[in-house]
């Protein structure tokens, strides 16, 4: 029988009569005795040690004297009882919070039969506490001259032999007045502690093992002892608590997480082979960690949050930093040091920690020591770090279960991307060393057992991932160490890794590391098992039609972007909830993919999308990203669905990178989760039937952006406000709405395009486009433009059929200078450029009741409108090659 009895307490019934220990002592409760009388002195020796156990105000008890002789004067006399003391331990018990409650002195004294047969079995614990009658009790001590534990034998009422009872029984010496009830506090006391010794005796009985052993790394006093100084110099830190999250767990789990951390380094560092005793340290002002070693590179918190733990260790003269990918509330709120300390990073851990950037050289100092603190999806990427920048250790302590790629798993046994690590024996501590990898395999559940997982061993997918976090430890070239820590959280598992494997050299852990991040970092493709058939050219309607694939890659601020997928198209999964549908956190970008003569697949200058995305993102807290790399994956999704560019003239496939929050809750805040997606769209020409200048309604009534708002990027708010004057427009007999601004009615864009108006001036032509005032997007096409009309005016590549003398102005234009223009005949032509159309020619403006007429050329566009459409669609579809066409 394994399964502890049930616990049934019966209080003593004062009408027996029960004859008590001492005189004045009252017998309170009793309960089977479920185990033989010599575990009895097991089951109490532990109470005595560990009365935390049992109250939360205790912190622990110190041993001042331990004695089998020399019996102090003031233990009870229970020689008319038939019991002599055999041993009496001196106490102190010391409370968790000393500025309230005061430390109390008791004697344990263990009594033995005086005759008989078991007169070396303990049946009796008194417990004394050491006051004058002056002094009052400490609160955390029930308001008694003695508490004793007794093992006998009765006769009960539920006997039905003539044998009698094995029974505990608690019996109390009471102050006067002190109730005794069922709903007393004293007795709700004894209750549990009856019931503490109860478990204990059973549990020796059958070799009960603790669920986990605490104290592993860092002995309990020497932490207990700092923890209370630390948490009364930080303390007050729950009173300025800027987060949203509970205080109390926050800053007293971020306290104890600190205090081990400097005791693990005081020892970790320390040059003697055993590391100097911890001095008495008291709250006034004694601070020997400042002279304990620190790690050799300084600390680095990855995924910092709130910063808390980053302050405390700062505060505390520990150098280093905490990073995240955006700023808390609370950052603002610690003093200047802290500040400094912590830092908004995009960090990628599958660039190499190790390389000579100076961004990252400043945190992955050589002898740097992580610390990830329930670091989601970082967690799998500590040990990894730690080989790869050569640290000096880490302190790892898991929460969910995240794989490699950012994705939240069941356990361990779906984390890894490739195998996990085969266990192998540590050999013990002998010649192979600690820890070692070599000298015959291990399973899993002989791994599991040096883990100090806990009593659900292997069972919990929590476990799993605990071991399998372990063993990717070892694969790393780290031996394991784990410790559980005395914080106020439930995931207090810790992972330690503090010293090489002997083994293992450093060069085969850094390919194995490599291996990871190499693995991991990999696209995946997932190809469609139903390929839709070709569009015929004819049905093409612009944004209508998407091919068989798309690419879309997670993120979250604690991991940073996961891995990207290439997937058969289809729909997105979205809480109700997604910060995307209540707020509109979305940006977009569009280019275009052309086939040119040879079957080559083009992109027209991409990298500039991609800035401007970055811009985008950054405007609105999305997640930036690494420009480069997201285009390369861009490629690779047009490549796999390249049968979709049509090779027509005219026709392309248009690329739509979209990035969206996916948070799932309801406020207003950077989303901390998001996601970045990429379709792609076979289209035909803009323009079908040759070009058809547009007609624009000079807007009055609506504004499309404002100084200091939106409009310079490339929002998906920038785009709905449009449409209902778009309608109004259309109702007037006009296709696009030019936008106008402020009472001198400036242009600024022409529908969802930029704007470009030629003027004759002083025997030139004057090109002239809207400024970049924050109010204007800029344009891939109109930086096009701009620089082949300047490189034309300067002689570096005159374009065919353009005049030599062309002035190229970035200023305002009002409606009325066009006006004016219009009518005296210096107006020239007027065009819009964007990347659906290239070029669009504008015909007419009707403003204020009144249409103004804009010349065209016989083909409907004028002179510098052809010259640019014709140059941009020659370099973008290979005709005419240059830079700016990219070849994938």
């Amino acid at each position: 029988m394994s399964q502890r009895p049930r616990f049934e307490p019966i209080p003593c019934d004062p009408a027996k009569k029960q004859e008590p220990l001492h005189s004045g002592w009252i017998p309170l409760i009793r309960c089977a005795a479920d185990f033989p009388p010599e575990i009895f002195e097991v089951a109490v020796t532990q109470l005595i040690h560990h009365p935390e156990y049992n109250s939360t105000l205790i912190l622990r008890s110190e041993v001042i004297a331990d004695t089998t002789s020399n019996f102090p004067q003031f233990i009870p006399n229970l020689q008319e009882r038939g019991l002599a003391p055999r041993r009496c331990i001196h106490r102190r018990l010391l409370p968790r919070r000393p500025g309230r409650d005061p430390p109390l002195e008791q004697y344990c004294t263990l009594y033995a039969p005086i005759s008989g047969p078991d007169t070396d079995t303990v049946t009796t614990l008194v417990l004394t506490p050491i006051v004058d009658a002056q002094t009052p009790l400490p609160y955390y001590h029930p308001t008694v001259s003695h508490l004793a534990f007794r093992y006998s034998h009765l006769f009960t009422d539920s006997n039905t032999s003539d044998t009698p009872t094995p029974t505990l029984i608690i019996e109390v010496d009471p102050y006067p007045n002190t109730p005794l009830d069922p709903s007393s506090r004293l007795y709700r006391t004894c209750l549990a502690l009856l019931d503490t010794v109860h478990r204990y005796g059973w549990g020796a009985m059958i070799n009960y093992k603790k669920r986990v052993n605490h104290d592993v790394l860092i002995g309990r006093e020497e932490y207990q002892d700092l923890y209370l100084v630390m948490r009364e110099r930080h303390k007050g830190l729950v009173g300025t608590w800027q987060e949203v999250t509970d205080p109390l767990k926050h800053v007293f789990e971020d306290i104890g997480i600190a205090t081990y951390l400097m005791l693990l380094w005081k020892h970790t560092f320390s040059r003697s082979p055993t590391p100097p005793s911890l001095p008495d340290i008291d709250t006034q002002g004694s601070e020997p960690w400042h002279s304990w070693p620190q790690p050799p590179g300084g600390f680095l918190d990855l995924g910092c949050g709130n910063g808390l733990l980053t302050h405390i260790l700062t505060a505390e003269g520990y150098q280093g930093y905490g990073i995240d990918l955006r700023a808390r509330t609370s950052w603002a709120h610690y003093p200047p040091s802290t500040q400094a300390a912590l830092r908004v990073h995009a960090f990628d851990p599958t660039v190499d920690a190790s390389k000579s950037d100076t961004e990252k050289d400043e945190y992955f100092k050589p002898g740097v020591w992580i610390i990830g603190n329930h670091a989601d999806e970082l967690t799998p990427w500590v040990p990894v770090l730690a080989t790869q920048c050569g640290a000096s250790g880490y302190l790892s302590i898991p929460c969910c279960a995240w794989a490699f790629d950012g994705r939240f798993v069941r356990s361990g046994a779906d984390c890894a991307l490739y195998p996990l690590p085969v266990l192998h024996s540590s050999g013990g501590k002998g010649d192979e060393g600690e820890g070692g990898i070599e000298g015959g395999q291990q399973s899993v559940e002989e791994f599991a057992e040096t883990l100090n997982l806990g009593g659900d061993g292997t069972k919990s997918s929590y476990s799993q991932y605990r071991i399998w976090l372990a063993s990717l430890s070892l694969y790393c070239g780290w031996e394991v160490e784990t410790e559980v820590l005395r914080i106020p959280s439930t995931r207090n598992w810790g992972i330690v890794g503090r010293r090489r494997l002997e083994n293992l050299p450093p060069e085969e852990a850094l390919e194995r590391v490599k291996e990871i991040i190499e693995d991991t970092s990999r696209l995946v493709v997932n190809l469609t098992g139903k390929p839709k058939p070709l569009p015929s050219l004819s049905s093409l309607k612009f944004g209508h039609t998407f091919t068989d694939h798309m690419l879309t890659v997670p993120w979250s601020a604690e991991a940073g972007w996961g891995t990207p997928q290439i997937q058969p198209y289809g729909p997105l999964s979205l809480e109700p909830s997604a910060t995307v549908l209540h707020y509109a956190q979305t940006i977009f970008e569009g280019m275009k993919a052309y086939k040119d003569k040879e079957d080559k697949v083009r992109l027209f200058r991409p990298d500039m999308n991609m800035k401007r995305m970055q811009t985008s993102a950054r405007r609105i807290a999305l997640p930036t990203f690494n420009g480069p790399a997201l285009l390369e994956l861009i490629k690779e999704l047009v490549r796999l669905d390249k049968q979709w560019i049509p090779t027509e003239p005219g026709h392309s496939l248009y690329i739509r990178p979209t990035m969206i929050g996916t948070q799932r809750a309801i406020g207003v805040g950077p989303p901390n989760e998001a996601l970045l997606f990429v379709i792609l769209s076979p289209v035909g020409p803009y323009y079908p039937n040759g070009f058809k200048p547009v007609a624009l309604y000079g807007t009055t009534e609506y504004v499309r952006a404002a100084p200091g708002g939106t409009g310079a990027y490339k929002l998906g708010v920038n785009y709905a406000p449009g449409i209902l004057p778009q309608t109004y427009a259309a109702k007037k007999g006009y296709a696009q709405n030019l936008w106008l601004h402020g009472p001198e009615h400036y242009l600024t864009e022409v529908g969802t395009m930029n704007l470009f108006v030629a003027f004759q001036k002083d025997g030139a032509i004057e090109l002239v486009t809207p400024p970049l005032d924050g109010m204007i997007l800029p344009g891939v096409t109109r930086d096009s433009v701009l620089t082949l009309a300047r490189e034309h005016a300067s002689g570096a590549y005159p374009l065919q059929g353009l005049p030599k003398d062309i002035i190229v102005s970035e200023r305002p234009v009002t409606m009325m200078e066009v006006k004016e223009a219009s009518k005296s005949g210096t107006l020239v032509e007027m065009f819009g450029a964007g990347t659906a159309a290239v070029i669009s020619p504008v015909d007419r403006i009707g403003y204020l009741g009144e249409d103004v007429h804009i010349p065209t050329g016989k083909d409907g566009m004028g002179p510098l409108a052809k010259a640019m459409w014709t140059e941009l669609v020659g370099r973008q579809t290979g005709a005419i090659p240059h830079e700016w066409s990219v070849v994938i």
